[in-house]
């Protein structure tokens, strides 16, 4: 089964974003990101070979500065 989420990206709400993959991240081990042109992909891979895909649009400017400009959780699952 296939979700997508698209969330236009306030200023206010990258930092809720970040403590939400941070849940995800202790919740779901497997997890892939993709950018796709202004998408923000996580692939959830689940146990049953299933994968649940999640979109989020987002600013790419704002997004950048964002992430040159912290040092949070966020930044850290990017990378990895």
């Amino acid at each position: 089964m296939k979700y997508e989420i698209r969330h236009r990206f306030r200023k206010k709400s990258l930092h809720r974003l970040s403590k939400n993959i941070k849940m995800f991240r202790i919740q779901l081990e497997n997890i892939e990101v993709q950018f796709e042109k202004t998408l923000l992909c996580l692939i959830l891979r689940q146990s049953n070979s299933q994968q649940t895909i999640i979109k989020i649009q987002f600013d790419v400017l704002i997004f950048k500065k964002y992430l040159k400009t912290t040092n949070n959780k966020f930044y850290a699952f990017n990378q990895h």
